[in-house]
């Protein structure tokens, strides 16, 4: 199968790299060196293909939907879309949600979502109990086979490129590794713990969130602040109160000659007498 476009890097590293191999000669360091590089290779282009598969695209839409659904965030499609799609639907429900013409070419669209809204931790998480869950259903007896067990590591580990499932599932992962069944019990327990890990980080990006929306009421503040500031400094200075007409120069003047004129004929009366 032709990888998705994301992986076309990794797909030319390990034809580069099987190249490589056969140019050293066989039993040699710089063949085995050649050789584990070339494994390594392989190893990243397999997990592409899972995290940006058809099945992971539709994982990963559901995972996202319901994280979204959960912070408040606005996105096309309800939590648990895809009961009411049904299996054979729920990839065009995808599909056309994202706008793509193949499924796998909504997994970049949706993680870029998930990015830009704050909520590709929580996805990760919402991923794993989705994933865990769906394993539960093919369960006999309180057991799922070592083929289910198998198929989930594949797809929820390649979801969201954790360097291994024990770090996403360790429960499972730890029966997977030591030949055991996988009991219901160890799926709850898997599923329980990344149950509160979502919830953790739809805390953690509502706390961030917070924390922006206080910065920018402060920022609003001090904005309005140096506003009233600057309006106050170009108000022009208040005028000094006029001055009484009666207390003007022009009139003070004229009361001083005609008071002078009045002790003048006084005096002058004074002295006939």
């Amino acid at each position: 199968m032709k990888p998705p476009a994301a992986c076309a890097s990794l797909k030319a590293a390990v034809v580069a790299a099987d190249k490589a191999v056969w140019k050293e000669k066989i039993l040699t360091p710089r063949r085995k060196a050649a050789e584990k590089k070339h494994r390594d290779a392989k190893k990243k282009l397999d997990a592409c293909k899972k995290e940006f598969g058809a099945a992971g695209a539709v994982l990963y839409a559901r995972a996202l939907a319901r994280a979204a659904g959960d912070a408040g965030v606005k996105f096309g499609l309800k939590p648990g879309f895809q009961k009411e799609a049904g299996p054979l639907r729920v990839a065009d429900v995808v599909k056309k949600q994202f706008k793509v013409g193949k499924v796998v070419e909504a997994t970049p669209k949706a993680k870029a979502f998930a990015k830009k809204q704050g909520l590709e931790e929580a996805v990760k998480y919402a991923a794993l109990v989705e994933g865990l869950t769906d394993a539960k259903k093919g369960a006999t007896a309180g057991f799922i086979t070592a083929q289910v067990g198998a198929a989930v590591v594949d797809l929820v580990g390649g979801v969201f490129s954790l360097g291994t499932y024990a770090a996403a599932a360790p429960f499972v992962h730890a029966a997977i590794g030591a030949g055991q069944k996988i009991t219901t019990e160890l799926i709850n327990k898997d599923i329980a713990r990344n149950e509160g890990l979502y919830a953790e980080a739809l805390s953690k990006r509502a706390a961030k969130a917070s924390a922006r929306a206080l910065k920018k009421e402060a920022a609003e503040a001090e904005k309005q602040a140096e506003s009233l500031e600057k309006a106050q400094t170009a108000l022009p200075a208040t005028a000094a109160p006029a001055t009484p007409w009666y207390l003007t120069k022009p009139v003070l003047a004229a009361g001083g000659a005609v008071a002078a004129l009045s002790l003048f004929a006084i005096v002058r009366a004074t002295k006939r007498k």
